[in-house]
């Protein structure tokens, strides 16, 4: 059975501020983009795919802010050698095309 994986993707003035996004560990689907924010500024989420946004929201100040990102598809990339350094390194989420970015303070 498919289970929902919560991951922090950034935080800012130490933890005042943090960005989470949930996986669905079946498809690596993301389904939810979260920010809690507890600060006096708002925050900016914004999602790339090959170079163009595909998602951008504000989080205000003072609230947690949920957004639906269905549709943004990520894979698992599991342990791995690496030639370059000669060593195994660990398995994690494999971004694709996309690219995140999180700003605080935000600007619209």
């Amino acid at each position: 059975m498919a289970q929902t994986l919560t991951f922090t993707f950034a935080e800012f003035a130490n933890g005042l501020v943090r960005v989470e996004y949930d996986v669905r560990d079946n498809n690596w689907t993301v389904t939810q983009v979260r920010c809690i924010n507890n600060s006096d500024f708002p925050a900016v989420g914004t999602i790339y795919e090959l170079g163009e946004i595909v998602f951008a929201a504000v989080a205000p100040a003072h609230e947690i802010t949920s957004w639906n990102v269905v549709g943004i598809q990520l894979g698992w990339q599991p342990d791995y050698w690496n030639d370059i350094t000669e060593t195994w390194e660990p398995s994690g989420i494999e971004m694709g095309d996309y690219e995140f970015c999180s700003q605080w303070p935000g600007e619209v």
